[in-house]
């Protein structure tokens, strides 16, 4: 008698308590949860061409495109944006060191508000190989009305870091049409003056890999080359004495997909040797601003 009078209780109170969160549901509708599209996360270096050695700054920016705010947790910049960074052979780099600063302070983030910090790149990262770098940000953020936490992941940036930046050369780089329809033929013209009392000598194998060029889109990501586009021919060498220049022309959108409406920025760069030591450094051009319309 006793077990069924408890049972009964508990159905009761079950019954009541099912019919307050319907009423309360009522009244006071669930919150819209926040989705990972309402929030992105962009990622840059300035400049995006850099030297071993040289302080590398990341730049960081958490945009919050819903109509509620957000918050973020705040210890310090390395746990608060995870990187995964490849180097240039491939390898997934591993931080040098780790931050012992603990905190539970935490920063809102408004509705169509946003935020950004400086990443100190290489206080985390040991950057000493030469050639291209991959990295790729991600942030947790709270949403406090439904109480949970999601991940919002950056575009991967890429950056190049050279052995040595050379001024021994003015390096002037210009689009024949700096505006055009989506699908129009894309040519760059770089000049290259020695500015230098040494000889210099460019080996190219073609006009097309004489410069490599840095493209970031408008939605801030790096365009690669088109697979099958990079041909080698015969090596040409070219010397060049103080004052002799030499031009390339560049037929961008042979290698690039530039498909997606807006402005890109366009770095040229390649290696340059001086004589008679025999040195290697890497020049590099102006940015340039190229933009794409609908067709």
């Amino acid at each position: 008698m006793r077990i069924k009078v408890i049972m009964l209780i508990s159905v009761c109170w079950f019954i009541c308590a099912c019919a307050n969160r319907a009423i309360a549901g009522e009244n006071h509708p669930p919150a819209t949860s926040v989705y990972p599209q309402a929030v992105t996360l962009l990622s840059s270096f300035e400049p995006s061409i850099l030297t071993i050695g040289e302080r590398i700054i990341m730049k960081l920016t958490i945009q919050n495109h819903s109509q509620k705010d957000l918050s973020l947790r705040l210890k310090t910049t390395y746990v608060d944006f995870p990187l995964e960074v490849l180097s240039p052979s491939g390898k997934t780099l591993m931080p040098t060191r780790e931050s012992s600063y603990r905190s539970t302070s935490t920063n809102s983030l408004k509705a169509g508000g946003e935020a950004t910090v400086l990443y100190p790149l290489n206080d985390y990262y040991k950057i000493d190989e030469i050639g291209m770098y991959t990295i790729t940000a991600s942030r947790e953020v709270y949403d406090p009305v439904q109480k949970t936490y999601f991940k919002v992941v950056a575009t991967p940036t890429v950056m190049l870091v050279c052995g040595s930046i050379s001024n021994a050369c003015d390096v002037t780089a210009q689009l024949e049409q700096p505006e055009v329809a989506r699908g129009a033929p894309v040519i760059l013209t770089v000049n290259v003056q020695n500015a230098s009392t040494d000889e210099l000598q460019v080996i190219s194998s073609d006009q097309i890999n004489d410069f490599r060029l840095l493209i970031q889109s408008p939605s801030g990501h790096i365009v690669s080359i088109n697979d099958g586009k990079l041909h080698h021919t015969a090596a040409n060498v070219t010397t060049l004495k103080s004052e002799d220049t030499f031009c390339t022309r560049i037929p961008v959108s042979q290698l690039y997909s530039l498909t997606e409406p807006g402005q890109y920025l366009i770095t040229a760069y390649r290696k340059i040797i001086h004589l008679p030591h025999r040195h290697e450094d890497t020049i590099v051009s102006n940015t340039i601003t190229l933009t794409v319309t609908p067709p």
